[in-house]
This record gives structure tokens, C-alpha cells and sequence, in this order.
């Protein structure tokens, strides 16, 4: 597959718990080119030096829609703190809009 075979634009990445883990992974490297991120019970698994990397990691985040789906008692799968920087870094608020589905 390539670029004249597959419009990259239009792709979206998602991925259940490990999976999800996955596809944050895509979006960090490659998040630039991608249409959405939709992780399902996986927060970012950042790499050690991610915090040391901002300005390179930021590009492929800056545009990428993201909807992150996880419940309440998945403690592990969601971390408020990475959404709240690139909130920030987006230039929106950081406070956190939380819908809960019952």
C-alpha cells in the first residue's frame, strides 16, 4: 500500500485496550496524516522522553481529531492530564467536558 493506493487523509485509527495503546502510537508518529484517533480503554503510553519532545510531538496532534472513550472505573484509561496539555497547546480551555452515558 502507498499514498497512489490509499487515501491517508481519510483513514482513521482505533484500537480496544492494548489495541488502543496501538493506535495512540500511530497518532504520535503519524498522527498528521490521519482523519481521527478514537481510542477505546487506553491512555497514551507517552515515550520517556515525550515531555522533552513537545514541539516535535505536538504536529502530529495539533489538528487530529480525538475521541477517547473509557468508564469511570478504568482508572488506567484515561489520563485528564494529557488532554488538558494539548487543550492547551491547542488553544482551547482545559477544562474537561465529561458526558456520561448510563
Amino acid at each position: 500500500l502507498g499514498p497512489e493506493k490509499v487515501d491517508f487523509s481519510c483513514l482513521c485509527v482505533t484500537g480496544f485496550s492494548m489495541g488502543a495503546q496501538a493506535a495512540w502510537d500511530m497518532a504520535l508518529a503519524h498522527g498528521s496524516v490521519l482523519a481521527a484517533l478514537a481510542p477505546i480503554a487506553a491512555c497514551c503510553h507517552w515515550p520517556e522522553d515525550a515531555w522533552n519532545r513537545e514541539d516535535e510531538i505536538f504536529p502530529e496532534l495539533a489538528r487530529l481529531p480525538i475521541r477517547s472513550y473509557s468508564c469511570e472505573t478504568d482508572t488506567r484509561g484515561y489520563r485528564e492530564r494529557d488532554f488538558r496539555w494539548l487543550a492547551k497547546r491547542r488553544g482551547l480551555s482545559d477544562i474537561p467536558l465529561k458526558k456520561v452515558v448510563r
